[in-house]
């Protein structure tokens, strides 16, 4: 832990990705101090959408713009940020989530990206704008989505391969960084 500050009985210090921990000053009850709005476990029996969540070719960068077929998707790098969809001529531009975004996927009715607004974890939100929660609570640096799979990067020091479902359940590790 960093920038290490006191308050009350507490002793508060931030990662390298600067989630804020806390520690009482005897040691014990080390645990995160912040939430996150985490999405909940699709119900048995949900149909999978299938589809993959961006076209390789626009893997190179920050994969700043998705899109579902009807509406491209933008992340707004400006200091406003957030994610806008449009039609593809640039027309009909509607912001329909006001937080930090990059690497983005769609498939289906849903939009994955790395949320930046929440340390870096990997989020999602409806292509309307509605239901956003966060997907897994660690730093992604790359991300593809596939049928009903992420697959990401995550760390920056460690670098390790994962993937997880879209609805958060099944976090698998496939390799352990170089």
């Amino acid at each position: 832990l960093k920038n290490l500050q006191i308050a009350g009985d507490w002793l508060y210090g931030e990662d390298d990705s600067q989630r804020l921990y806390r520690l009482h000053l005897d040691g014990t009850g080390f645990a995160k101090a912040y939430q996150l709005e985490m999405v909940q476990p699709d119900p048995p029996g949900t149909t999978v959408v299938t589809g993959l969540g961006v076209d390789n070719a626009n893997l190179a960068g920050d994969v700043q713009f998705a899109s579902d077929g009807q509406w491209l998707y933008m992340a707004d790098q400006s200091f406003a940020g957030g994610i806008i969809r449009m039609e593809a001529d640039g027309s009909q531009r509607t912001r329909i989530l006001e937080r930090g975004g990059r690497f983005l996927n769609s498939v289906g009715d849903w939009l994955y990206f790395q949320d930046a607004n929440a340390y870096g974890s990997l989020a999602r939100v409806r292509t309307d704008g509605s239901g956003y929660g966060v997907i897994h609570d660690g730093v992604v640096l790359r991300l593809i989505v596939r049928d009903n799979w992420i697959y990401f990067i995550q760390d920056y020091a460690e670098r390790s391969l994962w993937k997880i479902k879209t609805d958060g359940t099944g976090l698998t590790q496939l390799h352990a960084g170089p």
